[in-house]
């Protein structure tokens, strides 16, 4: 199906997609943080 000057759409549907993906960006941050914790803390010793 596809919208003939569907702007807003597409606007909405980007909008979505950047939302989606600073969730994503947020969520292996914390894994990378969750997994170099142990690290730096063993590095240091």
């Amino acid at each position: 199906l596809k919208f003939i000057g569907g702007t807003s759409l597409s606007g909405e549907k980007l909008q979505d997609c950047i939302s989606r993906a600073t969730t994503r960006h947020r969520e292996i941050c914390k894994l990378i943080d969750k997994f170099l914790d142990p690290l730096v803390i063993v590095s240091s010793y």
